[in-house]
């Protein structure tokens, strides 16, 4: 197969490109600014933009097929428009080139944080209601980018199927990502307090075969729910102690606490030039944090399977260490 992948050097993008070339399939890969997350990489790199149609239909050329991995996290709001121009202009643009090069299939990455979850002592599986504008920034630009794919897919316009992750950590996190920011920062005591609430942990290995084996086994229109383990970030820090031999802290900071500290956080990181440690859509995040998110589909369509988290955070913490080596 000839691939063509969006966000090829972010941590789940660089993965799936890792996956593609080790099965001997030829990759396009795009890239913003900065590549070296694919250095060693058998595949072809392409300098581009999602808002610059021309860079996506050089990607795009002659490929079979595309997997849309480029996106904007954000825990701080819009960003003053920044989010919906990558998150949903950007794949508007991804898909119309798509169908303009005539490619087969899209594969698109969105968010369990589309969906409204539904009581924690529910299931939380594909068919729960889409967020809406009344929520945060980020979920509600990934509610948008998928409705556009979606549309498409089942106009008959190009076949696709949606991968919904939870939250992403493993190796080859370059950048690195918040989640991997926190861990660094917990192995290196640089976190005196433990956050209250949790959240689903998948092992990024896990997504990107996911991802690739939706590239054939994913049914047109569907989407698919791929989650990990649910663990309180109480037990993550001690699954940190295990995996990195360190000790970590073990006071919980409630979460009337990390509200009222909001303000105070948000002007210390400006102090610090620097991303606030904790926002409201971060609270959230933790509070609200599904404990059963149902991946059955993905383990009956793609023969989905995850990685332990200690599994996880082991593989994590040796890779950096061999990266920071280098």
């Amino acid at each position: 197969m000839k691939v063509a992948v969006t966000g090829a050097t972010g941590h789940l993008g660089n993965v799936v490109c890792r996956i593609l070339v080790d099965k001997g399939h030829e990759v396009q890969a795009l890239y913003r600014s900065e590549s070296s997350a694919l250095d060693g990489l058998n595949l072809t790199l392409h300098k581009g933009d999602l808002s610059d149609r021309k860079s996506l239909e050089e990607l795009m050329s002659g490929c079979d097929y595309v997997v849309h991995s480029a996106g904007l996290i954000s825990i701080s709001g819009g960003q003053d428009g920044l989010v919906d121009k990558v998150n949903v202009e950007g794949t508007k643009n991804v898909l119309e080139t798509a169908i303009k090069c005539g490619l087969k299939k899209i594969i698109h990455i969105s968010s369990v944080h589309a969906l409204v979850p539904p009581n924690h002592n529910t299931p939380m599986n594909e068919n729960h209601i889409y967020k809406s504008e009344r929520d945060y920034a980020y979920d509600y630009s990934k509610v948008r980018g998928e409705k556009i794919m979606l549309k498409a897919f089942k106009e008959g316009k190009i076949e696709g199927c949606v991968i919904r992750p939870s939250l992403i950590a493993g190796p080859f996190d370059f950048r690195p990502s918040e989640i991997g920011k926190g861990l660094i920062d917990y192995r290196n005591e640089k976190i005196p307090v433990v956050a209250p609430g949790g959240f689903d942990f998948v092992d990024v290995r896990d997504v990107a075969k996911s991802i690739v084996s939706a590239i054939t086994k994913g049914q047109n229109g569907e989407a698919y729910m791929i989650s990990g383990q649910y663990i309180s970030m109480k037990e993550l820090t001690l699954f940190i102690e295990k995996a990195a031999s360190v000790k970590v802290p073990k006071r919980v900071l409630p979460f009337w606490v990390m509200r009222t500290s909001l303000p105070f956080v948000k002007v210390y990181g400006k102090l610090r030039g620097a991303a606030p440690i904790f926002t409201k859509e971060s609270i959230a995040a933790l509070k609200n944090g599904h404990p059963n998110i149902d991946s059955s589909k993905a383990k009956d369509h793609l023969g989905y399977s995850s990685i332990p988290v200690l599994e996880t955070l082991k593989d994590f913490y040796e890779w950096y260490d061999i990266s920071q080596n280098k």
